[in-house]
């Protein structure tokens, strides 16, 4: 495995970037004109580690492209896979609410595409713009509430004998 975050240096994004994203898609012209001078485009080969548990969070970003596996150190038994992320999830998203270590390891499954910000601009963004802030803080709930469901079922997996069914319902975006 490769070291972390070799990924091309990158270009700033475009507007027709952001809107290929089912992320933003919906989101107002207007959102993402502030949005897109933050953006970067970067990618990285299969194999490289994106970040590595207990590191600095400071950046989060939109999968374009690709997969990315979560894993986390568990003692005596090395990495274990806790999730598969593909186009459209974020990953990062500590650097946004309020930085600190990164609690998993993030590996490109195969090569990946990023849409990458940068935490404390996209924070500050956040809270200079609140329509902004409102869309990208509603996405990053949607991301963790579906981050603990997937929790929750492996849980359920561990100790249930019976696998559960839970329906995945893509968030509804609200037009101001």
């Amino acid at each position: 495995m490769e070291n972390a975050v070799p990924v091309s240096p990158g270009h700033h994004a475009t507007l027709d970037e952001l809107r290929t994203l089912e992320l933003t898609a919906a989101w107002p012209h207007a959102v993402l004109e502030r949005l897109v001078s933050l953006a970067t485009i970067q990618q990285a080969r299969a194999g490289t580690a994106l970040f590595r548990e207990g590191q600095t969070a400071d950046w989060i970003a939109v999968l374009a492209s690709g997969t990315v596996v979560l894993e986390m150190s568990v003692p005596a038994r090395g990495g274990v896979r806790l999730l598969t992320l593909a186009r459209g999830d974020l990953l990062g998203w500590s650097a946004v609410l309020g930085g600190g270590a990164v609690t998993a390891t993030a590996i490109a499954q195969s090569d990946v595409r990023l849409v990458r910000f940068e935490g404390e601009e996209l924070a500050a963004l956040c809270d200079r713009d609140h329509e902004v802030g409102f869309h990208v803080m509603r996405r990053l709930a949607w991301a963790l509430s579906r981050r603990l469901t997937a929790t929750r079922l492996q849980l359920l997996d561990l100790y249930s004998p019976v696998a559960p069914v839970i329906l995945d319902a893509a968030p509804r975006e609200v037009t101001a």
